[in-house]
């Protein structure tokens, strides 16, 4: 029984520690590598959401815990990537242009002021 529970904490730590290189390997920029990085660590959960340890176990709380940083990490940066995006796109969108306004005030205006 011993050998089982040491067998299944090995598993575990593991399974722990190719996790968190997963997470850390995304490089902070791509948001491709960012969705294999998630798909990877997907896989890698359900692939090990069987494995029980004692829960008093603390260098696997230890682990578990980094794991849920990283991960945490990495949301939080593509949340950041997404309003950034988000905020170009707003501005892009926005009627700043000399050429748009003269547009917009007179449909028949003989002189249009081209901002480049």
């Amino acid at each position: 029984m011993e050998d089982g529970l040491m067998n299944q904490k090995e598993e575990k730590e593991k399974a722990l520690r190719t996790l968190l290189a997963v997470l850390k390997s995304w490089d902070g920029h791509s948001v491709k590598q960012a969705e294999e990085v998630l798909q990877q660590a997907r896989q890698l959960i359900s692939e090990n959401t069987g494995i029980s340890v004692t829960e008093n176990d603390t260098e696997l709380q230890q682990l578990t815990a980094q794991v849920v940083a990283q991960y945490g990490e990495l949301t939080v940066n593509l949340q950041k990537q997404k309003n950034a995006v988000a905020q170009q796109i707003q501005k892009l969108n926005r009627p700043s242009s000399i050429v748009s306004a003269y547009l917009q005030q007179d449909k028949g205006a003989a002189l249009i002021d081209v901002d480049f």
